[in-house]
């Protein structure tokens, strides 16, 4: 009011002391205009917001602030600008269409790939429809081989590569059941130190008998579908198949490797020492693999016909007193039968086991204290399929039987038929016409034979009977001699 009023010109007003704020200089408000002391005249010291200038300086350095922190890369921007002209419009829709079917796709491959590792990945029907090899993304799998190795060897060759999952492919005999060297490299030895380590196991076996080798089982949906859940399992973990050879060029295991280097995966071979070696397309398959497929449908012909296995014949030392007593003395194997049969590790191992158990109780039960190997904890159903067993063959073996007899009751009468053939008016034939008519009712005989008896060889049997003919004209023509 004084001041307004004009009544003390002399009085001044001091600015007022800044105070340091409790927070520091960062909290402190600017202040403008401050009239120093001593001036004529002033008017009131307050504080002035900030003016234009400011407020761009401060939006200036939090943009710059921002784009140091989230900068995009070339890429992202280039990314960005195509998807800018996409939504414009400026893109090709048949491009859009080809992106989206490719987006489809991966999705559907993902939809098919979903799989929690036990039973077969193959099992369902939207993975079998989807999922092939050649579209699986590229792999990286190794080829190993057992041989005569020894245990420890072969786990340090695995554990060089880090092996986490071991598919076995060895092939099989037509009972399902795989026969090895060593029994350290069996099926349910390899099974119990894979579990020790930590690694999964499967069997998985390609070029079993039933599916006439190797290479006409790989072309099969079954041989296919083992591929596709080995690359299934590499595109995870490190994994192996297993082949019984040492080296892969003697083994089946290069057919595998062949096909899944063609469908686009890598394939390396490692070999005792840890070593490894890159497997390359277009090998040339030796001739036992080559000839494998006629070789086990002739074997299965013959089988089917009873003729598959040739008789033993031991000799008389093994037939001694002395080896018998060896024999009963050798103490027998006991095998739980429960246990054989927790083994299984799905359905096809589970039916194989059966037929073995079944198979096991029949031969202890025809020879006794001979028998290698006896069964315990037998269930009823065992028994029973041991019985089926026994009766099939008691069968097989009488229609066997049968056919000889039947065989040598033929080749009997043909020898006792008289040679000379009465004329139709009731007087023999001449010499020439005599040993024509002989060879045609021979020829005739031969071709009732061939067809009642199918197994033996027709030629065989012709050159028999031929020299049995020979042999009675003989003796009937000159019956002194005879």
């Amino acid at each position: 009011l004084l001041l307004l009023s004009g009544a003390a010109p002399e009085m001044t007003l001091e600015a007022p002391k800044e105070r340091n704020p409790p927070f520091g200089g960062r909290f402190q408000r600017r202040r403008v205009g401050a009239v120093s002391p001593g001036h004529g005249t002033s008017s009131a010291s307050t504080d002035v917001p900030p003016t234009e200038e400011d407020d761009e300086q401060l939006a200036r350095r939090l943009q710059e602030e921002v784009e140091a922190s989230g900068a995009m890369s070339d890429a992202e921007v280039a990314a960005l600008a195509m998807q800018l002209d996409e939504l414009d419009g400026f893109a090709d829709p048949s491009l859009l269409a080809a992106q989206f079917q490719e987006y489809d796709e991966k999705f559907t491959m993902d939809d098919a790939e979903k799989w929690n590792g036990h039973g077969d990945l193959m099992h369902s029907p939207f993975s079998r429809e989807h999922l092939s090899l050649e579209k699986m993304d590229p792999v990286t799998l190794y080829s190993v081989g057992h041989g005569d190795m020894l245990e420890k060897d072969f786990w340090e060759m695995l554990q060089c590569h880090s092996i986490r999952v071991l598919y076995d492919i060895r092939p099989t005999d037509y009972r399902g059941e795989f026969h090895s060297r060593h029994q350290r490299f069996s099926i349910a030895s390899l099974r119990g130190q894979c579990r020790a380590r930590g690694v999964f196991f499967k069997s998985m076996p390609i070029g079993r008998e039933s599916a006439y080798g190797t290479l006409a089982h790989v072309r099969s949906d079954e041989g296919r579908h083992t591929l596709v859940e080995l690359a299934w399992q590499a595109k995870r973990k490190r994994t192996a198949f297993l082949g019984s050879e040492e080296l892969w060029k003697d083994d089946n295991r290069q057919v595998i490797a062949e096909e899944l280097v063609k469908a686009g995966h890598e394939v390396q071979h490692v070999r005792s020492d840890g070593s490894t070696e890159k497997h390359l397309p277009g090998i040339q398959y030796p001739d036992w693999l080559l000839r494998e497929e006629d070789r086990l449908k002739l074997l299965e012909k013959k089988r089917q016909a009873g003729e598959a296995g040739e008789k033993v014949h031991k000799s008389r030392l093994e037939r001694s007193s002395e080896a018998v007593a060896a024999r009963l003395a050798r103490p027998t194997d006991e095998l739980d039968a429960m246990t054989e049969l927790r083994l299984a590790a799905n359905q096809r191992e589970l039916v194989v086991a059966q037929r073995k158990l079944a198979r096991y109780q029949r031969l202890a039960d025809e020879k006794g204290l001979l028998a290698n190997k006896v069964l315990k904890n037998v269930p009823e159903w065992v028994r029973e399929d041991a019985l089926k067993q026994a009766q099939w063959v008691a069968a097989k073996k009488k229609e066997k039987a049968d056919a000889e007899g039947v065989k040598e009751d033929l080749e009997k009468d043909i020898l006792e038929q008289p040679l000379s053939l009465p004329h139709a008016d009731g007087e023999e034939l001449p010499g020439a016409e005599v040993e024509e008519s002989t060879a045609a009712a021979t020829s005739v005989d031969a071709a009732r034979i061939s067809v009642a008896s199918p197994e033996t060889e027709p030629r065989q049997r012709k050159g028999r009977w031929a020299r049995s003919r020979e042999v009675a004209r003989a003796s009937t023509e000159d019956p002194g001699e005879s």
